[in-house]
């Protein structure tokens, strides 16, 4: 395929993610739920349902995440605190995995996860009657999340799963061969990369096979940065007043938290050159945290 030159996005301003320091913090929670993993397996034996559920069961087990006057919305609607937080998470949850599972054309027979963590939603996919006879990659920065995963696989041998490291600034998908329809996705993951390179969007692109890419990211507030309300917004910032909405309040959190600033101008630019077609923007369609909402994006070659 020629390549397609894409020019340089904007430059990259503030301070980022310590890539170490977001290593630590996430083994150490996803540790946590091998732990129960390990633990639950040796009680109950291999039964790859029941292990997830312990772990979810563990997940569900924290506070709720409230923020002041602000609650946790599915679909722009905000959830009932009538509702046990457990029940929250498990909406959360299949809000995620259905919103992937209904997005994988016909005929996929490789699903790769980015960022795929403890391994929760790329197996609760699978569970939910994600092609069954698919190769699934679980690609992890973490020892601890890849080792979940990799044990979650090892219960059921129809779970054809490989766990692999992977480091979002040199991505490496070089072991994905074969040309099998591909999809590839991410869940709050590239949400911890303050700027993603364009060397991303390449590797993905070069991927036998790639048909489509999904993403739920909190990335709304790269929606319209220049929309009348974000401008006020960042006026009313500057004069030390509170934000206006959720929607500001949220866009004020990930820039504090220096979570990703350019992953919808990146695939912008990308489009603009020819290199691929964006699909689907769905804005803040899903949160546990009321400030961290996810916005669904779908993208695929040109």
């Amino acid at each position: 395929m020629s390549q397609i030159s894409v020019s340089a996005g904007q430059p990259q301003t503030g301070r980022v993610k310590d890539v170490e320091e977001v290593r630590r913090h996430y083994d150490a929670g996803w540790r946590a739920y091998l732990d129960v993993a390990e633990a639950a397996l040796k009680e109950e034996g291999p039964n790859l349902a029941r292990i997830l559920g312990h772990c979810l069961a563990t997940r569900s087990s924290g506070e709720r995440k409230q923020r002041g006057r602000f609650r946790p919305r599915i679909g722009g609607e905000p959830l009932s605190d009538r509702v046990p937080h457990a029940c929250h998470l498990a909406y959360y949850t299949s809000v995620l995995v259905e919103t992937i599972r209904n997005r994988l054309p016909e005929g996929t027979g490789r699903i790769v996860e980015m960022g795929s963590g403890w391994g929760a939603v790329i197996t609760s996919l699978w569970l939910s009657g994600a092609p069954r006879n698919a190769e699934y990659w679980a690609l992890e920065y973490t020892d601890a999340g890849r080792r979940l995963s990799s044990l979650f696989a090892s219960m059921e041998p129809a779970y054809k799963l490989e766990s692999r490291a992977f480091d979002y600034h040199q991505p490496d998908f070089s072991e994905i061969t074969g040309t099998a329809k591909t999809v590839v996705f991410s869940t709050y993951s590239i949400e911890q990369i303050t700027y993603i390179k364009d060397e991303l969007i390449e590797r993905i692109l070069a991927i036998p096979g790639f048909a489509r890419c999904i993403h739920v990211e909190p990335v709304g507030w790269q929606v319209d940065p220049g929309a009348p309300l974000a401008r006020f917004d960042r006026f009313a910032k500057k004069l030390g007043l509170p934000p206006l909405d959720q929607a500001a309040a949220s866009r004020r959190r990930c820039w504090r938290k220096r979570k990703n600033r350019n992953l919808l101008e990146t695939l912008r630019r990308f489009e603009a050159a020819g290199r691929i077609v964006i699909e689907e923007i769905d804005t803040d369609l899903v949160a546990n945290d009321p400030l961290n909402p996810g916005t669904l994006v779908v993208w695929r070659p040109a």
